[in-house]
Protein backbone atom coordinates (compact mmCIF):
# COMPACT_ATOMS: atom_id res chain seq x y z
CA UNK A 1 0.00 0.00 0.00
CA UNK A 2 1.20 3.43 -0.89
CA UNK A 3 1.63 6.27 1.24
CA UNK A 4 -1.05 7.84 -1.04
CA UNK A 5 -3.47 5.32 -0.69
CA UNK A 6 -3.17 4.87 3.33
CA UNK A 7 -4.03 8.64 3.49
CA UNK A 8 -6.83 8.22 1.28
CA UNK A 9 -8.04 5.20 4.18
CA UNK A 10 -7.52 7.39 6.13
CA UNK A 11 -9.54 10.62 4.68
CA UNK A 12 -12.17 7.91 4.51
CA UNK A 13 -12.14 6.92 7.89
CA UNK A 14 -12.70 10.35 9.02
CA UNK A 15 -15.26 11.66 6.77
CA UNK A 16 -17.46 9.26 7.21
CA UNK A 17 -21.10 9.50 8.65
CA UNK A 18 -22.23 7.26 11.93
CA UNK A 19 -23.96 4.72 9.86
CA UNK A 20 -23.27 0.97 10.75
CA UNK A 21 -22.42 0.02 7.68
CA UNK A 22 -19.85 3.00 6.95
CA UNK A 23 -18.12 2.34 10.53
CA UNK A 24 -17.71 -1.43 9.29
CA UNK A 25 -16.27 -0.19 5.75
CA UNK A 26 -14.30 2.09 7.98
CA UNK A 27 -13.24 -0.62 10.49
CA UNK A 28 -12.25 -2.83 7.27
CA UNK A 29 -10.18 -0.67 5.91
CA UNK A 30 -7.98 0.12 9.07
CA UNK A 31 -8.13 -3.59 9.74
CA UNK A 32 -6.16 -4.11 6.62
CA UNK A 33 -3.65 -1.01 6.91
CA UNK A 34 -2.78 -2.39 10.30
CA UNK A 35 -2.34 -6.28 8.66
CA UNK A 36 -0.31 -4.47 5.61
CA UNK A 37 1.85 -2.67 8.05
CA UNK A 38 2.38 -6.01 9.95
CA UNK A 39 3.69 -7.34 6.99
CA UNK A 40 5.94 -4.92 6.27
CA UNK A 41 7.62 -4.44 9.84
CA UNK A 42 7.74 -8.88 9.73
CA UNK A 43 9.99 -8.71 6.13
CA UNK A 44 12.05 -6.03 7.22
CA UNK A 45 13.04 -7.10 10.55
CA UNK A 46 13.74 -10.27 8.39
CA UNK A 47 16.00 -8.50 6.17
CA UNK A 48 17.72 -6.89 9.25
CA UNK A 49 18.26 -10.45 11.07
CA UNK A 50 19.80 -11.67 7.78
CA UNK A 51 21.92 -9.40 7.29
CA UNK A 52 23.05 -9.38 10.88
CA UNK A 53 23.51 -12.94 10.70
CA UNK A 54 26.17 -12.13 7.72
CA UNK A 55 27.97 -9.52 9.75
CA UNK A 56 28.81 -11.97 12.34
CA UNK A 57 30.14 -14.73 10.34
CA UNK A 58 33.40 -14.33 9.72
CA UNK A 59 34.88 -13.99 6.55
CA UNK A 60 37.28 -16.97 5.23
CA UNK A 61 40.01 -16.51 2.81
CA UNK A 62 41.22 -18.77 0.28
CA UNK A 63 44.36 -20.33 0.26
CA UNK A 64 47.65 -19.28 -1.34
CA UNK A 65 48.15 -22.15 -4.34
CA UNK A 66 51.38 -22.34 -6.10
CA UNK A 67 49.67 -20.79 -9.04
CA UNK A 68 49.16 -17.46 -6.62
CA UNK A 69 52.68 -17.68 -5.63
CA UNK A 70 54.21 -18.05 -8.70
CA UNK A 71 52.24 -15.15 -10.28
CA UNK A 72 53.11 -12.90 -7.11
CA UNK A 73 56.88 -13.64 -7.58
CA UNK A 74 56.75 -12.65 -11.49
CA UNK A 75 54.26 -9.65 -10.34
CA UNK A 76 56.77 -7.87 -8.13
CA UNK A 77 59.81 -9.28 -10.83
CA UNK A 78 58.61 -7.38 -13.26
CA UNK A 79 58.23 -4.45 -11.46
CA UNK A 80 61.29 -4.11 -10.19
CA UNK A 81 62.53 -4.48 -13.68
CA UNK A 82 60.69 -1.60 -14.82
CA UNK A 83 61.58 0.29 -12.00
CA UNK A 84 65.58 -0.66 -12.64
CA UNK A 85 65.21 0.62 -16.37
CA UNK A 86 63.21 3.82 -16.01
CA UNK A 87 66.70 4.65 -13.22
Amino acid sequence: MTKAQAMAMNQRFLSMDSTIKAYDEAYKFKYYQLHQARQTMVFQDSIIGELNRQLKIKPSFKPVTKLDAIVGVFFVAFSGLLISVNL
